[in-house]
């Protein structure tokens, strides 16, 4: 009778990273891209508002640079 023997190596499904070619067209997210222009029609939070001093505060979304800020009378702003 012939006795089995396991090949060396590793035979998980973690073991394997297969290399796939990124999508422009769904990974772009910066101004004037396809998926960019879809996310930009829904709101997307952006920072706390606890987080929010007296000083204006600056972060980056989706490719934009943008100021989040508190006018005189508390209120919330946001601009590019």
């Amino acid at each position: 009778m012939e006795s089995f023997q396991f090949k060396p190596g590793s035979y998980s499904g973690y073991a394997t990273h297969p290399s796939i070619a990124s999508d422009d067209e769904l990974t772009r997210v910066g101004p004037e891209t396809l998926c960019g222009e879809y996310l930009r029609r829904y709101w997307h939070p952006v920072s706390l508002a606890g987080d929010l001093g007296e000083h204006p505060l600056a972060t980056r979304i989706l490719g934009e640079d943008l100021v989040l800020f508190r006018d005189q009378s508390g209120q919330l702003g946001l601009v590019h």
